[in-house]
Protein backbone atom coordinates (compact mmCIF):
# COMPACT_ATOMS: atom_id res chain seq x y z
CA UNK A 1 0.00 0.00 0.00
CA UNK A 2 2.78 2.50 0.99
CA UNK A 3 3.91 1.92 -2.48
CA UNK A 4 0.58 2.59 -4.47
CA UNK A 5 0.84 6.21 -1.82
CA UNK A 6 3.93 6.83 -3.34
CA UNK A 7 3.47 6.88 -6.89
CA UNK A 8 0.35 8.71 -6.00
CA UNK A 9 2.23 11.33 -5.11
CA UNK A 10 4.76 11.18 -8.01
CA UNK A 11 1.98 11.45 -10.35
CA UNK A 12 0.86 14.26 -8.24
CA UNK A 13 4.10 16.31 -8.39
CA UNK A 14 4.13 16.03 -12.13
CA UNK A 15 0.60 17.59 -11.79
CA UNK A 16 2.13 20.41 -9.38
CA UNK A 17 5.45 20.98 -12.15
CA UNK A 18 2.99 20.96 -15.03
CA UNK A 19 0.25 23.47 -12.96
CA UNK A 20 3.27 25.45 -11.93
CA UNK A 21 5.15 25.62 -15.87
CA UNK A 22 1.60 27.04 -16.83
CA UNK A 23 0.85 29.55 -14.28
CA UNK A 24 4.44 30.47 -14.96
CA UNK A 25 3.97 30.90 -18.60
CA UNK A 26 0.52 32.45 -17.96
CA UNK A 27 2.51 35.26 -15.33
CA UNK A 28 5.04 35.86 -18.20
CA UNK A 29 2.33 36.83 -20.93
CA UNK A 30 0.45 38.73 -18.66
CA UNK A 31 3.91 40.66 -17.63
CA UNK A 32 4.54 40.97 -21.38
CA UNK A 33 1.14 42.75 -21.74
CA UNK A 34 1.87 45.00 -19.03
CA UNK A 35 5.21 46.45 -19.97
CA UNK A 36 3.30 46.79 -23.60
CA UNK A 37 0.81 48.77 -21.84
CA UNK A 38 3.37 50.60 -20.66
CA UNK A 39 4.95 51.95 -23.57
CA UNK A 40 1.70 53.00 -25.22
CA UNK A 41 1.05 54.84 -22.46
CA UNK A 42 4.47 56.53 -21.86
CA UNK A 43 4.21 57.06 -25.69
CA UNK A 44 0.24 58.66 -25.58
CA UNK A 45 2.06 60.71 -22.49
CA UNK A 46 4.86 62.39 -24.17
CA UNK A 47 2.85 62.54 -27.90
CA UNK A 48 -0.21 64.35 -25.15
CA UNK A 49 2.60 66.76 -23.87
CA UNK A 50 3.67 68.50 -27.15
CA UNK A 51 2.63 72.04 -27.24
CA UNK A 52 0.92 71.36 -30.91
CA UNK A 53 -0.81 68.85 -29.29
CA UNK A 54 -2.30 70.81 -26.53
CA UNK A 55 -3.46 73.77 -28.50
CA UNK A 56 -4.91 71.35 -30.84
CA UNK A 57 -7.41 69.40 -27.85
CA UNK A 58 -7.52 72.88 -26.67
CA UNK A 59 -8.96 74.23 -29.55
CA UNK A 60 -11.03 70.92 -29.69
CA UNK A 61 -12.70 71.30 -26.28
CA UNK A 62 -13.33 75.08 -26.67
CA UNK A 63 -15.04 74.80 -29.83
CA UNK A 64 -17.06 71.76 -28.45
CA UNK A 65 -18.00 74.08 -25.20
CA UNK A 66 -19.10 77.26 -27.78
CA UNK A 67 -21.05 74.92 -29.71
CA UNK A 68 -23.12 73.42 -26.81
CA UNK A 69 -23.42 76.91 -25.77
CA UNK A 70 -24.82 78.37 -28.85
CA UNK A 71 -26.97 75.04 -29.55
CA UNK A 72 -28.30 75.54 -25.69
CA UNK A 73 -29.29 79.02 -26.54
CA UNK A 74 -30.63 78.13 -29.82
CA UNK A 75 -32.80 75.28 -28.91
CA UNK A 76 -36.30 76.92 -27.86
CA UNK A 77 -36.29 78.12 -31.51
CA UNK A 78 -35.46 74.95 -32.95
CA UNK A 79 -32.78 75.52 -34.60
CA UNK A 80 -28.88 74.17 -34.11
CA UNK A 81 -25.55 75.26 -34.86
CA UNK A 82 -25.84 72.70 -37.73
CA UNK A 83 -28.70 74.18 -39.72
CA UNK A 84 -27.53 77.69 -38.66
CA UNK A 85 -23.90 77.50 -39.38
CA UNK A 86 -23.69 77.92 -43.64
CA UNK A 87 -25.42 80.91 -43.40
CA UNK A 88 -23.65 82.26 -40.43
CA UNK A 89 -20.70 81.79 -42.49
CA UNK A 90 -21.72 82.85 -45.75
CA UNK A 91 -23.20 86.46 -43.41
CA UNK A 92 -20.17 86.75 -42.21
CA UNK A 93 -18.02 86.46 -45.38
CA UNK A 94 -20.30 89.09 -46.97
CA UNK A 95 -19.62 91.33 -44.14
CA UNK A 96 -16.10 90.92 -44.25
CA UNK A 97 -15.97 92.23 -47.62
CA UNK A 98 -17.49 95.03 -46.31
CA UNK A 99 -15.41 95.95 -43.74
CA UNK A 100 -18.10 95.83 -41.18
CA UNK A 101 -17.39 92.05 -39.48
CA UNK A 102 -16.18 93.69 -35.77
CA UNK A 103 -18.96 95.76 -35.80
CA UNK A 104 -21.39 92.82 -36.75
CA UNK A 105 -19.53 90.54 -33.89
CA UNK A 106 -19.61 93.53 -31.39
CA UNK A 107 -23.56 93.54 -32.08
CA UNK A 108 -23.88 90.15 -32.46
CA UNK A 109 -22.15 89.38 -28.92
CA UNK A 110 -24.42 91.52 -27.31
CA UNK A 111 -27.28 89.80 -28.89
CA UNK A 112 -25.76 86.53 -27.60
CA UNK A 113 -25.44 88.38 -24.01
CA UNK A 114 -29.29 88.97 -24.19
CA UNK A 115 -30.28 85.66 -25.29
CA UNK A 116 -28.67 84.71 -22.45
CA UNK A 117 -29.97 86.75 -19.88
CA UNK A 118 -33.85 85.93 -21.00
CA UNK A 119 -33.46 82.48 -21.53
CA UNK A 120 -32.05 82.43 -17.69
CA UNK A 121 -34.41 84.67 -16.46
CA UNK A 122 -36.99 82.27 -17.85
CA UNK A 123 -35.59 78.94 -16.52
CA UNK A 124 -35.48 81.27 -12.93
CA UNK A 125 -39.22 81.76 -13.63
CA UNK A 126 -40.32 78.08 -14.81
CA UNK A 127 -38.21 76.39 -11.43
CA UNK A 128 -40.30 79.10 -9.14
CA UNK A 129 -43.42 77.64 -10.96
Amino acid sequence: MEHHQHDHHGQHGKHDKQADAQRKAFLLQEAERHRDAIILAKQHIKYGAKPEVIIHNMLDQATYTVRNKVDALLTPTGLSVTAVAPYAIKVLGILRRRGQLKPALGIGAVLAGVAWYINKRRQEHFLAQ
